[in-house]
């Protein structure tokens, strides 16, 4: 059961990430439609309204490249988590296939009936 857990929380990582690698995506399209629009404005004759354009462009692209950092950095950490709850998962899988492997040895009760123990392996 704490693998369906473990798979789960492993699948909503999956899908966190490339939901940021999209916004990741539009992000940049969007930097390079703000690029395309302040080209064609650097040919407008008011000087007052390109400065004020220019400005608000700049902030936006530094708004942009904030939001790109900090998608980043989120991207990373999920990544990490991912290999964490990977690693954990196929630690456990090799924890109980070892446990199943695990050979018996017969033992014998009083009254003559025979039971069986688990060999514990030295590691």
């Amino acid at each position: 059961m704490a693998y369906r857990g473990r798979e789960a929380q492993l699948e909503e990582y999956e899908e966190e990430k490339k939901l940021l690698l999209y916004q990741n995506k539009e992000a940049t399209k969007e930097v390079n439609q703000l690029s395309k629009n302040y080209a064609k404005l650097l040919g407008h004759q008011n000087n007052k309204q390109k400065i004020q354009h220019i400005k608000r462009i700049k902030e936006e692209n530094l708004r942009l490249k904030q939001e790109v950092v900090k998608l980043q950095d989120q991207l990373d950490k999920e990544k990490r988590s991912t290999r964490k709850l990977e690693n954990q998962i196929l630690h456990e899988t090799t924890n109980t296939f070892d446990r199943l492997a695990t050979p018996l040895k017969p033992c014998i009760n009083s009254g003559n009936i025979m039971k069986t123990t688990s060999v514990k392996k030295s590691r």
